[in-house]
């Protein structure tokens, strides 16, 4: 064995010494540009970190902050219309070359809308 390497530790070792290592409380956001179904499954992470001890802020479109602060979940608002987003990204097969292929004025001011909120 090479020196000052250490000998490799398997997982269950691996384990129990992450679980001697407190976590700081952090402050998390995270973004979400999307649909109903785009925002869902972020809500139940949240609530685990809320349980954690964790600070935990959605930012996405204002349609969805009833849905999330019903969950007991800051929101942050976002621009852009999700379901105007959806239609676009069905349009253009949701590829960058499709994009490309599909620009659209109205598209690229609600991704100016979005940028600016952020």
């Amino acid at each position: 064995m090479d020196e000052g390497l250490l000998p490799p530790l398997d997982l269950e070792e691996a384990s129990s010494l992450l679980e001697e290592v407190p976590l700081p409380r952090l402050n998390i956001a995270v973004l979400i540009v999307g649909t109903h179904g785009d925002v869902l499954p972020f809500l139940g992470l949240a609530e685990v970190l809320q349980r954690e001890g964790h600070r935990v802020r959605i930012a996405t479109h204002t349609v969805h902050r009833k849905l999330i602060r019903s969950r007991g979940i800051e929101h942050a608002p976002l621009g852009g219309d999700p379901k105007a987003l959806s239609k676009w990204m069905v349009e253009s097969g949701g590829t960058v070359m499709g994009e490309i292929s599909h620009v659209q004025p109205a598209k690229l001011k609600m991704l100016e809308d979005i940028v600016h909120s952020l």
